[in-house]
């Protein structure tokens, strides 16, 4: 019997309008960020978050402009299953590219890690702002907290890469994870 795809296309479809939402937003507090601090009058407050603080901005906006590109590199991978689930579906294909295993694939774990590397990017940028702004209210800089968040930001998204990766059709990907390295240490 034949899998009808027209509920998970119509879910596809309102991912792929979030994701050109989220995508939208990174870009439109990116341009929020240019234009209120960057551009700011030398006796504004703006002004002097950016003056003493700009290599924060910097980082927290490129953090942005990265979560705006994975947000919009998952809607165009949805996009293509789309795509190919539709073209599945008239012409009625069968083994590799059948709807059934499409529908398994664009569902798995592994499909949404652009989603998840965004908002991982998306929430190190509002980190960044939110630093900067506290710093430039206790009058101080801490590059310690630079240096220890990007390695983190970027390890959780490794780690969170090859779980998704290794155990993309389990249910449970971060259990079944947390079993394999319990085994490996026994």
């Amino acid at each position: 019997m034949a899998t009808d795809p027209k509920p998970f296309l119509e879910y596809l479809d309102k991912e792929m309008t979030i994701m050109g939402i989220l995508s939208a937003f990174c870009v439109a507090v990116l341009a929020l960020v240019v234009d209120k601090i960057a551009g700011a009058k030398d006796s504004s407050f703006l002004a002097s978050l950016w003056g003493r603080q700009a290599n924060v901005w910097v980082i927290g906006s490129g953090a942005l402009l990265l979560a705006a590109l994975y947000f919009y590199r998952q809607r165009s991978y949805l996009a293509w299953y789309y795509g190919q689930i539709t073209l599945a579906q008239v012409m009625d294909a069968k083994g590799d590219n059948s709807i059934e295993s499409l529908l398994k694939a664009a569902d798995s774990w592994e499909t949404w890690l652009y989603y998840r590397e965004g908002f991982v990017g998306l929430s190190f940028g509002f980190f960044q702002f939110s630093v900067a702004v506290v710093q430039q209210q206790l009058n101080s800089t801490c590059p310690l907290a630079l240096t220890l968040v990007i390695p983190g930001c970027v390890g959780v998204a490794v780690v969170q890469r090859h779980v998704l990766t290794k155990y993309r059709f389990h249910d449970n990907p971060w259990t079944d994870w947390r079993k394999g390295v319990k085994a490996q240490k026994e």
